[in-house]
């Protein structure tokens, strides 16, 4: 992460001392986004799977779905 101090007030030793939990928070922030959309990709490839891809758009959004769901595993699992 690259800070830019001269847009905020804090001196660097500031900055140092609260570096780690701001890393922390953002990597926990990641987490729950990428958690969330996997939710949401789950939910519409289960629907897929129950109900099936009746017109050309729900087969184009299955397969943007199916390549959004890997993409997302694969970022956790680089993540861990």
């Amino acid at each position: 992460m690259t800070i830019q101090r001269e847009y905020i007030d804090k001196t660097v030793d500031e900055i140092g001392a609260a570096q780690a939990g701001i890393s922390e928070r953002l990597e926990s922030e990641i987490d729950r986004i990428l958690d969330e959309r996997l939710h949401e990709c789950n939910r519409m490839l289960d629907s897929f799977c129950r109900f099936g891809a009746n017109t050309a758009e729900d087969v184009t959004a299955r397969t943007l779905a199916l390549y959004e769901f890997w993409a997302l595993h694969r970022a956790k699992e680089m993540r861990k």
